[in-house]
């Protein structure tokens, strides 16, 4: 008896047990109803990942995309935009980097910000996690423009500490600043 077994899982507080019956169960899946009610008790329990996959289980694919993200299960929320919303993938991606970012997982925002296209934001993300190759690939996509020289001495200054005169000349050059990339070659008596 599948209906008494819902409800009684409901009226137990196993909103995430009422799920599983209703995901393996053809005749309660059919039924926006029981779809409605299971999720919103999901929701209200804050299992925002299961509701999602209800939703998207009963194609409201809007409202498991919220549900995802109001989780945070940002790689089940890309999916479904590759699948039902592409013009959103981009945006997600961002979304996805920025909450990495929130949680001090600046090395994994910068793969997602890249995906987004959001090169500020992965450089500074690159930078803040002190992985300076990676920040000085990425920064080498940006236009010339007064960010970009602001990120190349911001790298050029990282090699100069680390004693890459190379690297930090050839950074100290791209941001515009001779007079820099000459005086880190004196300070080290390198005259030629």
């Amino acid at each position: 008896d599948l209906q008494s077994a819902l409800n009684l899982y409901m009226k137990a507080g196993l909103p995430a047990r009422a799920a599983n019956l209703v995901s393996s169960n053809e005749s309660l899946s059919q039924s926006s109803d029981v779809i409605e009610r299971v999720a919103s008790a999901l929701l209200k329990a804050e299992l925002f990942a299961k509701a999602g996959e209800l939703f998207e289980m009963a194609r409201m694919n809007q409202r498991a995309l919220d549900a995802y993200v109001k989780g945070a299960s940002f790689r089940r929320a890309v999916e479904l935009c590759r699948a039902a919303f592409p013009q959103e993938v981009v945006r997600m991606e961002e979304a996805w980097g920025d909450y990495l970012v929130s949680q001090k997982q600046l090395d994994n925002a910068i793969n997602h910000y890249i995906e987004a296209g959001v090169t500020e934001k992965a450089i500074e993300a690159a930078i803040n996690s002190r992985q300076w190759t990676k920040a000085a690939q990425v920064v080498e996509v940006l236009e010339a423009t007064d960010a970009a020289r602001r990120y190349y001495a911001l790298i050029a200054e990282h090699y100069s500490d680390v004693r890459d005169l190379k690297q930090a000349e050839k950074f100290y050059l791209a941001a515009g600043n001779a007079r820099k990339a000459v005086d880190i070659h004196i300070k080290s008596s390198n005259w030629d």
